[in-house]
């Protein structure tokens, strides 16, 4: 619990051109900028601080997120070392707030990223984009979705009004629902092996 920690934070890719697909007419897009860009008026509507370590390959992309308000950083280091800086970075973070693919958002899928429970993990609350997980994952204390710039304001007027108790309920979820032995403990009491 760091109360002095800036930056709502998210580490990932903005752009990626392979895996949207097509069904029924429809086209389900696999890169994440196409659900960024529907939340780039957040930073400026908020005095909350953001931080994306986004692989971004176009400086106009960057430049755009930049002129929004967003700050963008460059994930390659933490990407090279999984045991130093990239959960270093977690843990310097506020919070993290992400978006998810439009394949998952539109599909429902229950999507919920490893990174993101690595935020729980370090005491961090999570603002993400519904995908349906709440139906499993408790919400509203440490964890929080989104569908509308105005539930991720209000997600973030939260955490920020009591960070110390948002930070203390992210990290119960993760050992509740993330900690390998309750996990696989459930896991085999569910196939009946125990």
């Amino acid at each position: 619990y760091d109360p002095a920690a800036r930056f709502f934070t998210t580490i990932g890719n903005y752009r990626q051109s392979e895996n949207d697909v097509e069904y029924d007419g429809e086209v389900y897009r696999w890169s994440k900028h196409h659900e960024l860009e529907k939340f780039l008026d957040l930073a400026r509507r908020t005095t909350q601080e953001f931080e994306l370590a986004l692989k971004i390959n176009d400086a106009a992309d960057a430049e755009r997120l930049q002129a929004h308000g967003w700050r963008v950083v460059c994930p390659f280091v933490m990407s090279l070392d999984i045991f130093g800086e990239y959960p270093a970075y977690i843990r310097r973070s506020r919070a993290e707030f992400t978006v998810a693919k439009d394949q998952n958002v539109r599909l429902r899928s229950g999507w919920f990223s490893e990174r993101d429970a690595c935020y729980l993990a370090c005491g961090k609350p999570v603002i993400a984009q519904d995908t349906g997980f709440s139906n499993i994952l408790p919400t509203g204390e440490g964890l929080f979705t989104f569908s509308t710039t105005d539930e991720a304001m209000a997600a973030i007027d939260l955490i920020n009004s009591d960070y110390e108790r948002h930070c203390k309920a992210a990290r119960a979820i993760a050992e509740e629902h993330f900690e390998a032995r309750k996990v696989g403990a459930r896991l085999l009491a569910d196939v009946g092996l125990t």
